[in-house]
């Protein structure tokens, strides 16, 4: 997960997911916490999901499986509470 583009109020991040199993993942996914008060607005080349302080990035509709040794990625939009700093993402788990 890095912070692509950071503005007061918005900011943009990427997340990339890599295979490194045998097998092929099926509909994959990145999952992390934030800070309350961020709200996911967009999302390319996934699908984002969030509850509260849990965000989430699901493979797209159009591309659910990840071969063994390939990268996805994609990228978000979110809206940050006013006076919040840079956001700081913990916990970060895939499958």
């Amino acid at each position: 997960m890095r912070l692509t583009r950071f503005r007061p109020g918005r900011f943009e991040a990427e997340v990339t997911i890599e295979n490194t199993g045998a097998a092929p993942l099926n509909q994959w996914y990145v999952q992390w916490m934030m800070p309350m008060g961020i709200t996911m607005t967009r999302a390319w080349h996934g699908m984002k999901m969030q509850s509260g302080p849990v965000g989430m990035i699901h493979a797209p509709e159009s591309s659910p499986r990840l071969a063994p040794g390939k990268k996805a990625s994609a990228r978000f939009t979110a809206t940050l509470k006013k006076g919040e700093d840079r956001p700081r993402f913990t916990d970060v788990t895939c499958g």
